[in-house]
């Protein structure tokens, strides 16, 4: 691309947003065909979390009491989206599909389960310079391509929305899903874009556009200016308009601009060190790069909101239900039918009371048995509940009123070895061995960071390839020799340490 870098700069990325229209819905109705055409909500709890195009066009919204939905449409039909894996799977095979149409090393970013970012420059120049396809326009576009800048970065960014069609029409051949599209030059503008027309669609937007399209919005349409940054906000700014009388939730973009201005400075005295970040995106500035991802979860997650919970009994009925779905996702995910592909280091659990927004979260080491599929799953669980419950009561001093749990799986590790030489080492480890008679509680702040025993202390067994203390070398050694015995009996192993 040319021309000067001070006018071309916020042209030097092309980015493309994907969001799968109506995403839980949609995965019901791609299961179901005569779903589409009839009003579908989907439920969690008492809550309408989504509902299909159908319902909304009846007055149905996001979001919505399950009574209140079916008062506006009483021939809502409703589903519980309560269990999750049917969406991740469908997810996962779309993240899949895209990463195959991409070159290699082409990133993605995720943001949740429904919506991707793809950094398609060199895809858009390649397809320009080889002339794979005609330079012309697909789908909508808004706002206006600045004169003096060079006709080919107007050609790149067309050739960027021929691709998203592309996509687009792959995801729905091959896996039925249609997807909302966006283009632009950063991930913001490319969000924004995907929003514009909806749904089965897609929108180029010219940076210039940015405050035509969102300015008259609220500030929750402001990507990654989150509950906090609001509170802060309205109690900064207070009410705004003449009748003095405005709820907080109707300040607009536009009107944050108006009284904040657009030098950094008032931003940061305001916002402390995301001032000049927030101030740019209420701008339509975003130079954030694309965080990609492999595929493979950092952590698997499983969190329960309530009304309260205010015992350690309740606490363990939710537990139950909790670690119960978190191993079965740790099955799904990691299992290969032989060995667990990567195995979780740490347990994090966390939790949020009653009348307090922020969480408070405490780690430890994942219990052994978690890892061991041979002992089968209810005695797994009741490890995982029992090692959580632990922390828990550390936690937890005098009364307490809880309305959300959350437990995680974290620190995840490439692994080389069966579940049970997993287990084994994670006996014989120097964490487990310092731990045995205290367990170690970490802050959330720090519990990615593993404390490493000095080097000297270690071996690596040359058939397994884990890493073990040097007295721990015999006995490790005699455990190859006995593992194809072990292997012949149906019997889980049990390691006893004194």
């Amino acid at each position: 691309m040319t021309g000067s870098l001070d006018a071309e700069i916020q042209w030097e990325r092309i980015i493309i947003h994907l969001d799968i229209d109506c995403f839980y819905a949609q995965t019901f109705e791609v299961e179901d065909e005569n779903l589409k055409n009839l009003p579908l909500g989907i439920r969690q709890k008492q809550i309408i979390v989504t509902c299909n195009y159908c319902a909304r066009a009846k007055g149905v919204r996001k979001l919505q009491l399950v009574n209140d939905a079916i008062k506006i449409c009483p021939d809502l039909l409703i589903v519980s989206g309560e269990n999750l894996d049917k969406f991740r799977a469908a997810s996962k095979a779309i993240f899949n599909l895209l990463k195959e149409c991409l070159p290699a090393g082409g990133a993605i970013e995720t943001l949740g389960m429904d919506e991707f970012w793809i950094n398609v420059t060199d895809v858009a120049n390649h397809q320009l310079y080889s002339r794979l396809a005609e330079v012309d326009q697909i789908g909508h576009s808004v706002g206006t391509f600045p004169n003096g800048l060079s006709e080919e970065i107007l050609q790149c960014l067309q050739m960027a929305a021929r691709f998203t069609a592309m996509l687009r029409r792959k995801v729905f051949q091959e896996l039925k899903f249609t997807m909302s599209g966006g283009i632009s030059t950063s991930k913001l503008l490319s969000k924004t874009a995907s929003g514009i027309h909806k749904p089965n669609d897609q929108t180029l937007m010219f940076p210039n556009a940015f405050m035509d399209i969102v300015g008259n919005k609220g500030v929750v349409s402001i990507p990654g200016f989150g509950h906090q940054a609001r509170a802060v906000l309205y109690q900064t700014l207070g009410t705004v308009g003449e009748e003095g009388n405005r709820t907080l939730q109707h300040f607009t973009v536009k009107q944050v601009l108006d009284q904040l201005g657009t030098n950094p400075k008032k931003w940061i005295d305001i916002f402390g060190k995301n001032g000049t970040r927030f101030c740019q995106l209420f701008q339509g500035i975003d130079d954030s790069p694309l965080k990609p991802v492999s595929g493979l979860a950092t952590q698997i997650s499983i969190e329960d909101s309530f009304r309260n919970c205010t015992s350690f009994g309740e606490i363990e009925e939710h537990l139950l239900i909790i670690c119960t779905t978190l191993v079965r996702r740790l099955d799904i995910d990691e299992w290969n039918g032989e060995k667990l592909k990567r195995i979780p280091t740490r347990l994090r659990i966390s939790f949020r009371t009653k009348n307090v927004w922020k969480r408070v979260s405490k780690s430890t080491d994942v219990p052994g048995e978690v890892l061991n599929r041979q002992l089968g799953i209810e005695t797994r669980v009741k490890a995982l509940v029992k090692s959580s419950l632990k922390i828990l009561k550390i936690m937890l001093l005098g009364s307490f009123n809880l309305n959300l749990l959350n437990i995680a799986l974290v620190n995840f590790q490439e692994t080389t070895c069966s579940p049970r030489q997993k287990l084994i080492s994670n006996f014989a480890s120097p964490k487990a061995e310092a731990n045995r008679s205290k367990t170690r509680v970490e802050s959330s702040n720090d519990h990615e960071d593993m404390d490493k025993p000095s080097s000297a202390n270690w071996l690596t067994c040359d058939q397994c390839g884990q890493s073990i203390f040097g007295w721990m070398a015999e006995a490790h050694a005699r455990f190859h020799k006995l593992e194809p015995e072990a292997q012949l009996s149906d019997e889980p192993m049990i390691v006893e340490l004194e």
